[in-house]
């Protein structure tokens, strides 16, 4: 195959893969979205009651039986940030929406980040 045609098939397979990142991130940014709807409507209707009374904070901290942090939702100066922890206390998974845009992370047993969106 002349050097040429080999450059253009080239062009057009980074072209497609292009667009399916695209696409890809695309469908990861609202699944953020509809997930942290639903976090926030599972705790609005987890605590809401008939008095309609409001919880306010800045800070959430779920721990297990034995008193350890599993989960954390905070407030910070960029916006709202949801912490899942492993048994071991490492940060598993980290979601959080700033002024740009949302984001969401994965990280294996180490910390070290397995997977991010966008």
């Amino acid at each position: 195959m002349p050097t040429l045609q080999r450059f253009e098939k080239i062009e057009q397979e980074l072209q497609e893969a292009k667009e399916n990142w695209s696409e890809s991130n695309r469908r990861n940014c609202w699944m953020l979205i509809l997930i942290t709807l639903a976090v926030v409507g599972a705790y609005t209707l987890g605590f809401h009651r008939s008095d309609q009374q409001i919880i306010r904070a800045k800070q959430f901290v779920l721990v297990d039986v034995n008193g350890k942090t599993r989960a954390t939702m905070v407030m910070c100066n960029d916006g709202p940030g949801l912490i899942m922890k492993d048994a071991n206390g490492k940060n598993r998974f980290m979601m959080t929406v700033d002024d740009s845009e949302p984001k969401m992370f994965m990280f294996d047993e180490n910390g070290k980040p397995t997977w991010s969106a966008p």
